[in-house]
């Protein structure tokens, strides 16, 4: 808005700062000068200086991940509205089915060239496409047998640790100080927001198991995250969740659909073409463009937007214990996002 307003007076972003430069307003607008000057910077760096949304600023990266997790999020809740008689698995691959569905649409009206496969790393599809599978399927068998907070936390909050080891092994990055506590506060933040939901009913196989959904987790961001930013984001997702789907497929012979019905259908759909599709071509683009530690962090959004809409939407208290895990987690990710910023 601010960038159209100054364009309509005939003047681009860095000529109407110029301007606000002259000696002459200095001492009668130089209150103006510092805020006007500071939205206009502002106003290049995320909308660039044509007025457009800049898909190359980390502003707008950070955007796209933290939609993904929004939507993430909106999982946990729609599944809690499936009949009680559904099968998680089956959840799973039919969202894994919808989703590459949809990215492969994204694909098609965005005049991808199926040709432009070849051009991706082979080893990293595959790869990435057999952990996101492995990680449906150890999630869902995790938090069965450890309880849903439990399990939840294990998973994701362990997920950012394996990424950060895999960077340090392999990539020989390290997180700077600021990045690192931010994320440790996000990893308390969520193990505090969950914590109350644990009920006291884990086992030692659930721990394991939930643990293995955040190493495929984190082994699918790292693997992704290294495809390059100047590969299609649309159809790096669509090729590896076409893995996904391959490994999942059986799980739709070997257990009951019976349970599905219409309103599941409408359910499901959502499930698989925004909170999948969308999500992951959102994820996917903005991880190509950050590091994947920062990005896995930034997800943890989803356990937050999980919470919000359970408070609002199924009705559940909101304690205490959950705001203050809230806020750790709110100000972690501020924090990563800062330093990814910076």
């Amino acid at each position: 808005m601010f960038v159209s307003f100054i364009e309509d007076m005939g003047l681009s972003p860095v000529a109407y700062r110029n301007k606000m430069r002259e000696p002459e307003k200095k001492r009668t607008h130089v209150h103006a000068f510092h805020r006007l000057n500071s939205a206009t910077m502002v106003a290049e760096f995320c909308f660039g200086r044509k007025g457009r949304l800049n898909k190359n600023s980390a502003f707008f990266s950070m955007l796209c991940v933290l939609a993904a997790a929004m939507l993430w999020g909106t999982t946990g809740t729609i599944q809690g509205l499936l009949p009680l008689s559904r099968e998680p698995v089956v959840v799973a691959a039919v969202r894994v089915l919808l989703g590459s569905a949809a990215l492969w649409l994204f694909c098609l009206f965005s005049g991808v060239s199926v040709r432009t496969i070849r051009t991706l790393p082979r080893w990293r599809i595959f790869g990435a496409g057999t952990a996101i599978a492995g990680y449906n399927l150890f999630f869902f068998a995790g938090v069965a047998h450890a309880g849903v907070g439990v399990g939840t936390a294990i998973a994701l909050g362990s997920g950012p640790l394996w990424v950060l080891a895999y960077e340090i092994l392999f990539s020989a990055r390290r997180p700077s100080g600021r990045s690192l506590t931010g994320q440790v506060a996000a990893i308390a933040g969520l193990a505090i927001l969950v914590a109350g939901d644990a009920g006291g009913q884990g086992s030692y196989l659930g721990y394991g198991l939930s643990a293995l959904a955040g190493l495929s987790y984190g082994t699918y961001v790292y693997l992704t995250g290294g495809i390059g930013k100047n590969a299609n984001s649309a159809l790096v997702a669509a090729t590896t969740f076409s893995v996904a789907s391959i490994v999942l497929a059986p799980s739709l012979i070997l257990f009951s659909t019976a349970w599905i019905d219409l309103r599941s259908i409408a359910l499901l759909a959502f499930l698989g073409f925004a909170a999948t599709g969308v999500a992951f071509f959102l994820f996917t683009f903005g991880l190509q463009r950050m590091p994947a530690s920062t990005a896995v962090t930034l997800t943890l959004a989803e356990p937050l937007t999980a919470w919000f809409l359970a408070t609002t939407v199924l009705g559940e208290p909101v304690t205490l214990p959950k705001v203050i895990g809230a806020a750790m987690l709110v100000i972690g990710i501020r924090v990563v996002a800062g330093e990814s910023q910076q």
